[in-house]
């Protein structure tokens, strides 16, 4: 979730040869480059959808910043001036309730703060098919959207998760200080 270019997402499907491997990249020439760089790698377990996901059905904005950074686009709830920068979203359940999808084994999720959002919106979904999570936190990012670190990590805990630095294999508590931290945790099914 956060597909960006494509990268990791066809990094999971060599790895997950067998399985189906879902990517959601709302904005357009990031989708557009994704498409192109799973075609040329001739993928066929890859569906890849134009879709933003939150906490529900809504339409989003995105905020392209000047320093074109692909990797720095975020999503903004509520109107904006620009009305080309306008996406669909749907929550994770819908997406898995609509298209019949029977298992999760992984959920990567990369989006700039709004990572609670999505999490939120899979609420059904991950406390059905207790999917391992693998999701980036900064704690400014979070707080943009009225979020907060903290707050993801105790949804997570609620749902009886487990957190774990990704790098340092170090478990992590919702009373760890966020404070101008950026990194990305795993986040196991206890």
């Amino acid at each position: 979730i956060g597909t960006n270019i494509g990268e990791t997402l066809m990094n999971f499907a060599r790895i997950n040869s067998q399985g189906k491997n879902y990517g959601f990249e709302p904005v357009p020439h990031l989708y557009q480059r994704a498409l192109q760089n799973i075609s040329n790698n001739s993928f066929t377990n890859i569906s890849l959808n134009n879709v933003a996901l939150s906490d529900r059905e809504e339409v989003l904005h995105f905020h392209q910043p000047t320093l074109k950074n692909s990797g720095s686009v975020y999503m903004i709830k509520g109107d904006i001036s620009s009305p080309d920068q306008k996406v669909q979203a749907l929550s994770l359940d819908t997406f898995v309730n609509n298209n019949s999808i029977a298992k999760i084994d992984l959920i990567k999720i990369d989006t700039e703060g709004f990572e609670y959002n999505i999490l939120s919106g899979g609420k059904e979904s991950i406390n059905k098919f207790h999917p391992v999570l693998f999701v980036e936190i900064n704690d400014s990012n979070l707080h943009r959207q009225g979020n907060s670190a903290k707050a993801l990590f105790e949804l997570l805990i609620s749902w009886n998760y487990k957190i774990y630095d990704a790098i340092t294999n170090e478990q992590l508590t919702a009373s760890y200080n966020f404070e101008n931290k950026h990194f990305d945790i795993i986040a196991r099914y206890n």
